[in-house]
């Protein structure tokens, strides 16, 4: 199947997030530039790892859109955590492509001792996504002295941070330095973020995630654009329009549901007025039935998902004190390794 550019999808998201607030759209895509830097300098990720995970940088606090607690920055980014971090967590495991990159998400913001419920092959990415995030909020204010900035961040090695990675982002060619604080984006990082290729199936599911970050702080509304997409999928499919058509026309409406009697009456209307077409409303009183089973089959699985997740979120809230105080490698969180 055909390629679609990243430039669709990553724009789409960063639009989305802006919609949402702008206050943390900046801060997204400088973290993921310094993650982008740092992961072109260990050089053992293909191009499409560290695509996935600078975009995973990107959406970090993804969680943080369904908060009240951004108003000042180096507050939120430095005080209560893991109330984002998990929601950022169980949002990309849940309704995310990329789920397999979740675990990195809830642990963003851990410490090494809180690191020890991780598999070590999520730690470093985690830990990365941490330090670029640092220098970003750290950096909001003006910095006098580069030397004394990369020093407090030595301060905090092997207690919030690996010493290694610390090394990483400040030492030798390639290093963080404080000119890339002018988020002048060299080209490479521009193509690597908008510039590759995703499959049709990862765009769809990335749209998916975008309509999820815009409704799923209402559950009133969630359903609503995916019964939308799903009603208009089969009735398409039914009335022979081709893939290319359906490429997913579709109106959200904020209404309350009508009866099976109340819309097939305006549907009857409209086809009165000339408005709509009469054979796609014969085609819908036709199948009316059938088609809100596929829409209920639909919304009652996301329901479900939305039930689960917030389960899910009371049960890692109540295990945040453990987390916090580690409990060591035998009883990981997260026991299995990352697999891109």
């Amino acid at each position: 199947m055909q390629a679609e550019r990243s430039s669709h999808i990553v724009n789409v998201i960063e639009n989305t997030l802006d919609y949402l607030d702008e206050r943390l759209v900046g801060h997204s895509k400088r973290v993921a530039y310094y993650v982008y830097k740092i992961l072109k300098k260990q050089n053992i990720y293909t191009e499409k790892q560290i695509r996935d995970i600078c975009i995973t940088a990107f959406i970090h606090d993804i969680g943080a859109y369904k908060t009240e607690e951004i108003h000042n920055l180096v507050v939120f980014e430095t005080g209560e955590v893991w109330e984002h971090s998990i929601y950022g967590y169980l949002f990309t495991k849940h309704f995310s492509p990329l789920k397999h990159m979740a675990p990195i998400l809830l642990f963003h913001h851990a410490s090494l001792k809180e690191l020890e419920y991780l598999h070590p092959s999520y730690r470093e990415i985690a830990q990365i996504i941490f330090i670029a995030d640092r220098i970003d909020v750290l950096s909001l204010s003006d910095i006098e002295n580069w030397e004394a900035f990369v020093d407090s961040f030595y301060k905090l090695s092997e207690t919030m941070f690996e010493r290694s990675l610390i090394d990483l982002f400040f030492r030798g060619d390639g290093a963080i330095v404080q000119e890339d604080l002018n988020m002048n984006y060299p080209e490479e990082f521009i193509k690597i973020l908008y510039n590759s290729e995703f499959t049709p199936e990862e765009v769809a599911a990335y749209i998916n995630m975008v309509i999820l970050t815009v409704e799923i702080g209402n559950p009133q509304t969630i359903n609503d654009p995916f019964a939308i997409i799903k009603m208009f999928e089969m009735i398409t499919n039914k009335a022979g329009f081709t893939e290319k058509f359906r490429e997913i026309y579709s109106k959200k409406s904020d209404k309350e549901p009508l009866s099976k009697e109340k819309v097939l009456s305006v549907m009857s209307e409209l086809k009165e007025k000339k408005a709509i077409d009469p054979n796609i409303t014969e085609l819908v009183a036709a199948c009316y039935d059938e088609l809100e089973t596929g829409v209920d089959t639909v919304t009652n699985m996301l329901t479900d998902v939305y039930a689960k997740l917030w389960e899910e979120y009371d049960l890692l809230y109540s295990m945040v004190g453990d987390f916090k105080k580690g409990i060591g490698e035998g009883e990981l969180y997260t026991k299995e390794p990352l697999v891109f």
